[in-house]
């Protein structure tokens, strides 16, 4: 029989995924963490009785025959001198920061609050959403959950007197463990959901002990939501108890209030993460930097090779050894030489890195690419497609699923919710117009081509005006150029005077 914990194996098999691209994005720390043992089988004999631990990113590149502490003196050293060049975390950041260029757009009427605390810690929406978005990035997966604390049918001034609100929690793709559907009429609804949390199983004042407990929704046996709490105890899972989730008036909710977000779209399935290529690349790119840092300090130094001498010109003339540089002199007997011999580059390594970059370099445009994508089959076969990215996609399902949750906490607290919305940014303008192009911009709109609103949202969305509102744009040039003209009139009066 299933434990409660139950994972399911989609899941289990894509927690590599997460915890590769979650440890690119934490950066070199994370990447260097020794956590697994090596043996033999990681060297380049295999067979050897000792173990050490190793990153799971950097194999050990010792011979399995060298001694233990030479070899694991030789790991630390190589893990040291690599270079980790956390492209992840720089695209991440990047793609992030171009959807919140623009400050996303609430709606929340009656819901203000939810804007400024969106969590109940103090968190706003858009830090919150910004984290969702990241997750997407980097796992292609996450959830929204509009929690309702338990309410009996409490009037709307009482819960405003006692503080008693929804709020939206974000869960991890890896906390979300156990979901199921149900075709309920001619709907498919989400009948249980599990989510992994940890509670304060003790606190002396100083140190809290966390324990592990899973939040589980379901749809009972008449379809009405409810929650459980089962916490881990010595003799198992111990339930909190069931309670029913109701809206303002009291009445039981008869779907989840759990909303997945996704990288493809937000149903329950998981999608690919846009960042695991990336990701791979950049171990990749890390193992190469390791492999090349070695190269330079094992054959980096130049070596002085000295040829022709005999023992009796070693023992009378450099009886003091082999001096070098400006200040001294090396002696040396007829047919004597010396030279320096320094390795050659190593250009094999340093080549592999480079192309990587240019690999990472080309994976992260292609998130932000524009690409041809119907939106229904409908209007596939009329061949009217939109032009949509990855980026793009990400930010249209975040907002989904937000004003999604906004609206089920707008269900608890009795407010109406058909004008409530969530909308992030997608107008990323990684691409300016050319001057050429503003140029012939105006062109078509001097031509009658294009209307001044519409050459007015071009400008605005390429971030060279900023006044969205066409009519109070040309109010504002107008009233400009109205004084820029009788600043010149009156300049023109006083030099013919």
């Amino acid at each position: 029989m299933a434990e409660p914990n139950y994972m399911r194996p989609e899941l289990v098999d894509m927690l590599d995924v997460y915890r590769l691209t979650s440890d690119c994005y934490a950066g070199e720390k994370a990447i260097k963490r020794i956590s697994t043992f090596a043996s033999g089988s990681h060297g380049n004999g295999g067979g050897a009785s000792f173990a050490f631990g190793v990153s799971p990113y950097l194999p050990d590149p010792s011979p399995a025959n060298e001694d233990e502490s030479v070899r694991q003196k030789r790991y630390r050293d190589y893990i040291n001198r690599a270079v980790f060049y956390n492209v992840t975390r720089r695209t991440v950041k990047a793609m992030v920061g171009a959807v919140f260029a623009k400050y996303p757009v609430f709606e929340l009427t009656g819901l203000e609050i939810l804007e400024t605390d969106v969590n109940g810690a103090g968190q706003t929406l858009a830090q919150q959403a910004k984290k969702a978005m990241t997750e997407c990035l980097l796992k292609g997966r996450g959830g929204l959950l509009a929690d309702m604390p338990i309410n009996q049918g409490v009037s709307k001034a009482d819960m405003a007197k006692s503080g008693i609100r929804p709020t939206v929690k974000l869960y991890k793709a890896e906390s979300i463990i156990n979901w199921r559907l149900k075709t309920i009429g001619a709907n498919t609804k989400l009948s249980l959901i599990v989510l992994s949390e940890s509670y304060v199983k003790s606190d002396n004042g100083y140190e809290e002990e966390l324990g592990q407990q899973l939040l589980v929704l379901r749809l009972n046996k008449e379809n009405k939501a409810e929650s459980e709490i089962l916490r881990k105890d010595d003799g198992g899972w111990v339930s909190q108890g069931i309670n029913l989730l109701t809206d303002q008036r009291g009445q039981p909710l008869d779907e989840l209030p759990f909303y997945f977000f996704g990288a493809d779209n937000n149903d329950a399935e998981i999608d690919d993460s846009p960042l695991y290529d990336i990701a791979q690349l950049n171990v990749a790119h890390f193992r190469d930097s390791a492999d090349y840092q070695e190269s330079n300090f094992i054959a980096g130094q130049p070596t002085l090779v000295v040829s022709g001498l005999t023992q009796q010109w070693a023992d009378e003339v450099l009886t003091n050894g082999v001096s070098i540089g400006a200040r001294s002199g090396l002696l040396l007997p007829e047919g004597g030489n010396a030279q320096l011999l320094q390795a050659q580059a190593n250009s094999v390594n340093m080549e592999a890195m480079r192309h990587k970059e240019q690999q990472m370099t080309a994976l992260g445009a292609k998130l932000i690419e524009p690409a041809e994508q119907a939106k229904t089959a409908t209007e596939a076969s009329h061949d009217n497609a939109e032009e949509t990215s990855v980026l793009t996609n990400i930010a249209y399902n975040i907002s989904d699923a937000y004003t999604k949750a906004v609206k089920a906490c707008a269900r608890f607290m009795g407010v109406d919710d058909r004008d409530l919305l969530v909308t992030l940014n997608t107008q990323f303008n990684f691409a300016k117009m050319t001057p050429q192009q503003r140029q012939q911009l105006v062109a078509e709109w001097q031509a009658g081509l294009i209307t001044f609103a519409e050459a007015r949202a071009a400008l605005v969305e390429d971030e060279v005006a900023t006044i969205e509102n066409p009519e109070e744009a040309k109010r504002v040039i107008e009233q400009e150029q109205g004084a820029m003209l009788d600043q010149t009139r009156a300049d023109d009066r006083r030099i013919e005077q």
